[in-house]
């Protein structure tokens, strides 16, 4: 079986209160339950990957209205 390489989830709001939503607090707290549940990412790696991501799909959001 191949190792994934990739999670997808709809995190916030979902997976965690969006009140008082921080994307410096919530990206770590992705990190940190990923790696607990037994997830091998470099935290460095991971975090700049999420940031990107989540910028892009901004990005995304905006152009399209």
């Amino acid at each position: 079986m191949p190792q994934a390489q990739a999670v997808i989830t709809d995190y916030i709001g979902t997976l965690t209160n969006a009140h008082n939503y921080s994307l410096k607090t919530s990206r770590i707290k992705l990190h940190k339950i990923l790696t607990e549940t037994g997830f091998k990412t470099n935290r460095k790696e991971f975090l700049e990957a999420y940031t990107h991501m989540l910028m892009k799909n901004i990005a995304l959001h905006v152009t399209k209205g």
